[in-house]
């Protein structure tokens, strides 16, 4: 297989894989029988162009759209709610962060106030 079929395939691949949402191995896995299911057409139809191969097995989109008619309607709930907690989690997390940030520049601030004055004792010039 040629260099440039080898990089639109992985596009293929990674625009599929983009479009998925849940849990990684389960997008690794479905990634993984599709790329088998690919790579056997190429080799039984000696495929040269990314379109064929589109065709066949359909735009990125339309696997996507597969992939979520398969998943039962109590586990993409599961995987809903998932998602939305690790939104609430990451809201609450750079909040605080951000907070924490807010105080200690406010100490820095606080704490650099004080002055420091130095006094150098010069003696009189002599005549």
């Amino acid at each position: 297989m040629e260099w440039t079929m080898r990089r639109r395939l992985w596009k293929y691949y990674h625009d599929i894989y983009r479009l998925l949402s849940g849990k990684g191995h389960e997008k690794r896995a479905f990634l993984k029988s599709l790329k088998a299911d690919v790579r056997d057409y190429i080799a039984e139809n000696a495929v040269t162009d990314i379109s064929l191969i589109q065709q066949q097995f359909g735009r990125p989109e339309e696997i996507a759209d597969a992939y979520f008619s398969e998943l039962s309607g109590a586990k993409l709930a599961r995987q809903m709610r998932w998602l939305k907690a690790f939104r609430v989690v990451s809201v609450v997390l750079i909040a605080g962060m951000l907070l924490y940030f807010v105080a200690f520049v406010h100490s820095i601030r606080q704490h650099s106030d004080h002055v420091i004055k130095v006094y150098v004792e010069m003696e009189e010039p002599q005549e």
